[in-house]
């Protein structure tokens, strides 16, 4: 801008001289003999000063111009350093010539150490290929050319890029390559986060459905090709929805991770396992027969099995399988699928944690359980649901001690349905939890009409699902129902089995603890099919254990069964806890059990389930006494 000002003040001095020579030295030309007047002087001077202005404006409008340039010059300079993408230049050797500070940025190098460097120094070694395949593309298509390649820095790092190439020409010949670099590490990211969701289970990272079908699509056709076998295994963890209810959905997400973990390492590089949803996961076995297919069940079944600690929980799991082989159960995903889901539940209607392998006649009790389960939840909205009562009698005297509620079921259609069969149905589907609580208030309700219409005082006794047991409202739910219906706490017994009690030990003894401060009795059901330990037992708030029917049926033949028997009624003796027998049907099974000190029996031979009606005429019939001393039955 110095040049300017000198511009102007040259303009100046030009004036004053200009005055100097038309005043004091006016020339005089033939065309002008006589001296320059006022006027004319006054005239010309008048001109000079107009044409001094407009100079002057010339040289501001020259020096805004220039002012102009040098603040666009240097917000191009700021736009090209600062751009969010990186700018390089290359020679016509691949040697970097010209770089924005965004690229040496993205570089993390110095841009004065950028320069004369090849660019191949910050290409990742795998990419290279990919980078001079597109730069011959550039020059021999005459048009500009991008791809996406992983970039090297100068610490060793890697950030994935679009590189945008263009060519400048002089003439014919290559003067330079012109490169934008935009980071694009984010966007592939999110682009694999994307990929991974909808091929692979959030939770557990295995591959799910849409995985599975492109896997099993492809082992299908391979054994099919080579003439092999598959075997799809469908597993379903058994009451895992009590673990959700009872602990919370982070514990069942805890306990879900940490199987999934187990269950991969009886994976082969050729096999798959998918998890589907919820607690259920499949598994691909490429070249294994029925043989193999039930070696591997086994072992997975020990796997579920094995406990697993959740911060202060030992949770104990079992789970159900079903098999189904390829090509003799199906020759598609769907088809095998759905027996493999048919012979799972056959699974777990034969008593849980085991394995089957799919036959034709499991298709009608598959469909047998999807109507029972569509009946049922109809059930007690219609008043199809009643329970039965079943007499429990004290060995010491022959009086009626007790009395255990027992659901039952009449369907219009169906007919009078199993227990055995619509219990875990209910349980699969969640309807044990509204079911259990109705039955629950119907047994203290009716307890206490009894008590009020004058029959001898006697406990009721209740079971508990594995879900209401680890339903963390239970306690409150019981203390609800008792004070609503006005019975006291200690005429109700709470039955749970020995398999729910250890599932989880540690939350068991919370429970019972919080029932037993609150007045309600329990007792372990089904006791001798499951492991218990003394420790276990000592640490158990009950107050009586029941022995199994299984053990009952055969004591008279079987000497094991009596041993069984005998040391589990002097277990208890030993712990302070009264023993009851279930399934007493002869009176030799009675004798044998009041001679080894059994407490109480319940079974046919007292009596079978009773209505309420039935119930009510069986207690004033016989007084409450239903047993003589000597052992006859009444």
């Amino acid at each position: 801008m110095g040049d300017n000002d000198s511009l102007v003040s040259d303009a100046a001095e030009l004036r004053k001289r200009a005055e100097i020579v038309f005043l004091e030295k006016a020339p005089r030309t033939p065309e002008y003999q006589n001296p320059l007047t006022p006027q004319a002087a006054r005239r010309i001077l008048h001109e000079l000063r107009v044409h001094q202005i407009q100079l002057e404006m010339q040289n501001e409008e020259l020096r805004q111009a220039y002012l102009e340039l040098d603040i666009a010059r240097g917000s191009y300079l700021d736009l090209y350093d600062f751009a969010p993408v990186g700018y390089l230049t290359l020679n016509d050797k691949n040697q970097i010539s010209r770089a924005n500070l965004t690229a040496a940025t993205q570089f993390r190098t110095p841009r004065s150490a950028l320069l004369k460097l090849p660019i191949s120094n910050f290409i990742f070694r795998d990419d290279q290929d990919v980078f001079y395949l597109f730069r011959k593309e550039a020059i021999e298509n005459h048009e500009p050319r991008d791809c996406e390649l992983r970039m090297a820095r100068s610490d060793g790092s890697q950030f994935w890029a679009l590189m945008q190439l263009t060519i400048a020409r002089n003439g014919d010949n290559l003067a330079e390559f012109r490169i934008v670099l935009s980071d694009i590490t984010e966007r592939k990211r999110a682009d694999e986060h994307i990929q991974r969701l909808a091929n692979f289970d959030a939770l557990t990272g295995l591959p799910n459905r849409v995985q599975l079908g492109l896997r099993a699509n492809h082992a299908i056709s391979l054994a099919q090709r080579n003439h092999n076998q598959l075997a799809l295994m469908f597993v379903d963890l058994d009451n895992f929805k009590d673990i959700n209810d009872s602990l919370g959905h982070s514990f069942g997400d805890a306990l879900l991770v940490g199987l999934a973990d187990r269950l991969k390492s009886l994976l082969r590089e050729t096999d798959t396992i998918s998890r589907l949803g919820g607690d259920e996961f499949i598994f691909l076995f490429y070249g294994v027969d029925a043989e193999g297919a039930s070696h591997t069940a086994q072992r997975m079944l020990e796997v579920i099995s094995t406990p697993i600690s959740i911060e202060q929980h030992d949770l104990n799991m079992t789970g159900s399988i079903g098999i189904a082989l390829y090509p003799d159960d199906g020759g598609d995903l769907e088809t095998l699928l759905k027996r493999a889901d048919t012979a799972m539940y056959c699974a777990k209607q034969e008593g849980r944690h085991a394995y089957r392998f799919f036959a034709a006649e499991m298709q009608a009790l598959s469909s047998r359980h999807l109507q029972v389960v569509s009946a049922l939840r109809q059930a007690l909205e219609r008043k199809q649901l009643t329970v039965h009562y079943q007499p429990q009698i004290s060995l010491a005297d022959g009086n009626m001690v007790g009395a255990e509620a027992l659901l039952r079921w009449t369907h219009p259609e169906l007919g009078s349905v199993s227990p055995a069969e619509f219990i875990p149905a209910a349980e699969d589907s969640g309807l044990i939890l509204p079911i259990g609580e109705w039955v629950l208030r119907q047994a203290v309700r009716q307890t206490k009409l009894w008590r009020q219409g004058g029959l001898a005082p006697f406990k009721i006794a209740v079971n508990l699902s594995a879900g209401q047991f680890r339903h963390p409202n239970l306690p409150s739910m019981v203390t609800r129902i008792l004070e609503e219906e006005c019975l006291p706490p200690e005429c109700l017994e709470l039955e749970l089995t020995e398999g729910v009690a250890l599932h989880d030990p540690k939350g068991a003894i919370a429970v019972m603890n919080n029932l037993h401060e609150r007045g309600v009795r329990m007792s372990i059901d089904d006791f001798g099919t499951g492991y218990s330990s003394l420790a276990h037992l000592k640490k158990f708030k009950i107050c009586k254990l029941k022995i199994d029917q299984s053990f009952v049926h055969d004591i008279g033949t079987n000497p094991e069964d009596r041993a069984i028997v005998c040391a589990i009624i002097n277990m208890a003796r030993s712990l302070g806890l009264k023993t009851i027998a279930e399934g007493v049907e002869t009176a030799e099974q009675l004798e044998f059990l009041r001679e080894n000190g059994c407490d109480e029996i319940q079974g046919f031979y007292c009596s079978k389930p009773l209505t309420v009606d039935e119930f009510t005429e069986f207690s004033h019939v016989t007084g409450g006494l239903i047993l003589m001393q000597e052992g006859g039955h009444m």
